[in-house]
Order: structure tokens, then sequence, then C-alpha cells
């Protein structure tokens, strides 16, 4: 009798110990993936997308900025989490043939304007004090949630910017009986390609070659920013814990210059070109007249069109998509303040929604289920109606507000108060005037 209970007994201990272990397995398990959460800290992500430049031909670089935020959307960044800053409406200049459109290839099939897209700052809201405004947070109460960015220590910024280069060739093409004068800069440059001839314009090009500096940034032709700003814009964002880790890239005139003075952590920056060098501009097409886009954001975006929202790729790949051979200039990039290896940085940790987000165009048939009855009715008993079709209907009926006629006020005698005044003023007028005076009054 005594052996088969000490079998029992070490058969519910043997059961006992697995049981705990599996437990222990599982919280183990469990702590590991909280620890990996917290450590990689990143919830979210955010894009601040920024054209410096204003004039017909610095076409490209709405361009650029559109066809990265077409990127950042299709890999499922949502427009809450996107400031879009465009310092000309190119789509709707007149010297567009195409009106309402922005395109970034020559093939003229990718329309990057769209009907999707939510321009935050335009035109001369972009500024260099709006730019520093929207990266520190220190914007007026009265800004709406859309022009502020609500970042925190949990969220990934990509923040791209771009701006005037000079185009290449340095040549510009103009219409044969067409004038062209050092005064008029912006003077309507489209072509055909049977009757055109050939101008080089030295002044045009001079133009262009004035916004890109070594240090500076400029806005709109009128003001600059520093590399010394935008660092220290950058650390505030840091100590008022506004980003975990910061994405920088720039395509313009010695962009290298401008993450030279970088010193907050967390920050790694990719530019066009070195100091010293020009960025220069690609594809340029007759019928509009000026340059698409510029070459480092063309490849870019040519390898962000292969990038989905689950893709491995990393960083190190990005460094490499416009070697000299293509870009013509020397892109840069630095990585010391970053404390991540770029090889185990993935492109989407920056460029996509840290919720895996696919995007559709195709529509989806909603049918309203019959089998589907309201519980009230059940209860009551009553017999299942079908619903409608649904529609809207106005919260408030503005119209009728707008047009009624008002309504005649019903007539109430007078309180108590108003009988009691008239009572006095008779009383003061008889006690001063007498009745004699009355027939002076009717």
């Amino acid at each position: 009798m005594a052996a088969p209970c000490f079998l029992t007994l070490r058969v519910a201990t043997l059961a006992a110990l697995a049981l705990l272990s599996l437990g222990s397995s599982a919280a183990g398990h469990i702590e590991d993936q909280a620890e990996q959460f917290f450590r990689s800290g990143h919830t979210n992500n955010w894009a601040v997308l920024v054209c410096t430049s204003r004039f017909w031909f610095n076409y490209r670089h709405v361009a650029n900025t559109l066809s990265v935020y077409r990127s950042v959307k299709r890999l499922g960044i949502p427009d809450s989490h996107i400031v879009l800053m465009l310092a000309d409406d190119m789509a709707c200049n007149a010297r567009n043939p195409k009106p309402a459109t922005v395109f970034s290839h020559k093939n003229m099939e990718l329309n990057v304007y769209g009907d999707d897209v939510e321009v935050d700052y335009r035109s001369y809201e972009v500024t260099v004090e709006n730019f520093l405004r929207v990266l520190t947070g220190r914007v007026p109460p009265s800004t709406p949630r859309s022009k502020r960015l609500l970042s925190d220590d949990r969220s990934n910024i990509l923040i791209y910017m771009t701006e005037s280069a000079p185009a290449t060739p340095a040549l510009a093409f103009v219409p044969l009986g067409s004038s062209y004068s050092a005064r008029n800069r912006t003077a309507d440059l489209p072509f055909s390609a049977a009757h055109s001839q050939i101008l080089l314009l030295k002044d045009l090009l001079s133009n262009s070659l004035s916004h890109g500096g070594n240090g500076f940034l400029k806005f709109q032709d009128s003001e600059e920013i520093t590399n010394i700003e935008l660092a220290d814009a950058f650390e505030q964002m840091w100590q008022k814990r506004r980003y975990n880790e910061l994405l920088f890239i720039i395509d313009t005139c010695q962009g290298a210059s401008m993450y030279e003075r970088f010193y907050s952590p967390n920050i790694m920056a990719l530019a066009s070109s070195q100091v010293g060098e020009d960025s220069l501009s690609h594809q340029p097409d007759p019928a509009i007249g000026v340059h698409l886009m510029d070459r480092y954001t063309f490849y870019v975006l040519e390898f962000l069109e292969e990038i989905n929202p689950a893709s491995q790729t990393n960083m190190n790949d990005l460094f490499q998509v416009c070697p000299k051979s293509l870009c013509v200039s020397t892109p840069g990039h630095r990585t010391d303040l970053f404390q991540r290896d770029p090889k185990n940085v993935l492109i989407t940790d920056f460029f996509g929604s840290v919720r895996k987000v696919e995007i559709t165009t195709e529509k989806i048939s909603l049918q309203w289920d019959s089998q589907v009855v309201d519980s009230s009715s059940k209860e009551d008993g009553t017999a299942e109606e079908r619903m409608g079709p649904l529609q809207y209907a106005e919260q408030l009926p503005v119209a009728q507000i707008i047009h009624q006629k008002p309504k005649p006020r019903d007539w109430h005698p007078p309180g108590g108060f108003i009988l009691g005044l008239w009572a006095l003023i008779i009383m003061v007028f008889f006690k001063t005037y007498g009745i004699k005076h009355m027939k002076f009054i009717f």
C-alpha cells in the first residue's frame, strides 16, 4: 500500500515542477518581450518635410518634397504625423502646362501632387521662424494640431529638407521669338522641342548658385538658417524629450556643412553633397521647361520604391544608393551621434509606420446584414425592420436657421417692478408741477 502512495506523490510532484517550469518560462518570455519593447524606445514615427525654394525654375524642389511625402505615406505614416511645408505652389503656377499636377519623372505618369496632399505650411508661411517653432514645439496656442509636431520621447522623426541647387546642364530653354531680361528672372521658360533655341543664361545660373552655402540654408531666397541654429533646435528637442531618434536628410549644395555642428544624441544625418560641392539636378523636361528632380533625391526615391512595410532593408543600404558616379556630387552621412549601429536600423524605423498599415485604393463594398436585429426589438417582441440606406444628416439645420423669419413675441403684462416705477414717476411729476400744468402737456 505504501508503494502506490509513494508513486502517486512522486508523479504529483513532477507534474507540479513541470507546471512551475512552464509558468516561469512563459513569464520569462513575456519579460523578454517587455524588455525588448522598452529597449527599442520607439512607438511612433513623424516626418517633417520642407521645401524652402520659390520661383518656377525651382520646380524640382517641390517635386522632391512631394515625392518623399508620397513615399512615407505609402509606407504607413498618416497625414496626422506629417508636417509638410511647401514654399511655392507649382501645381497652380501659371507656367505649368498641366495645371494641378507636379511630376517627378519624365514619363509623366506619376503625379505626386495627387488628390490627397495636405500642405500644412504653404507660400510665405514657410519661414525660418515657423520651422524652428515646429521643431521645438513653441507654437502659438491658436496653432491647429495639423501644424504641430506632437512628438514625444518615444518618437522617431524624419526631417527632410531641400533647397535650390544649380541645374545641369547650365542651360535654359527659351522659345523662339521670346525675350529674356535679367530683370525678369522668373520669365516663362517652357518650350516646344521643334521650335526652340538654347541660350546660356549666366545670370539665371548664378541666381540658382546663390542659394547653396557653407553652413547655411536659404528660405524663399530672402532669409537663412545656419547650421548652428539648426543644431541648437535639435538640442532643444532633445532636452524637451521630443524625439527618441532623429534622421536628418538634406538635398542642397554643400549639404554636409549643415550637420557639422550637430551635438545632440541619437541623430543620424545624410547630405547630397560635401562642402565645396554642388548638388545637381536631374531629368530635364522639354514640355515643362525645367528639371523635374534633383539627382540625390531621385535615387533615394528609386530605392524607397522597392521598400515595403515588412522590409528588412537597413540604413547602410541607404548610404549606398547614390554613389559619385550617379550623383556627380559626393553624398555624405554622419553616424557618430547615433547610438545604434546603422546596419541594425531598418529603413522603416523612420520612413514607415510602427503599426503595420497597408494602403489600398481598391473599393470595399459594405453590405447591410439583414440578420442583424435590434436588441430592443427582440425584447419588445416587435417585428424586425430593415434599415434603409444611411444618409448624411446635418447636425444643425443651418440653411433653415439663416433664412427663417423671427417669431413674433408674445405679449406679457408688465411686472410689479415696472408698475411701481411708473407710479413713482407720476407721483413725483404731480408733486413738482401739480394739475395746473397738465394742459400744457396734453
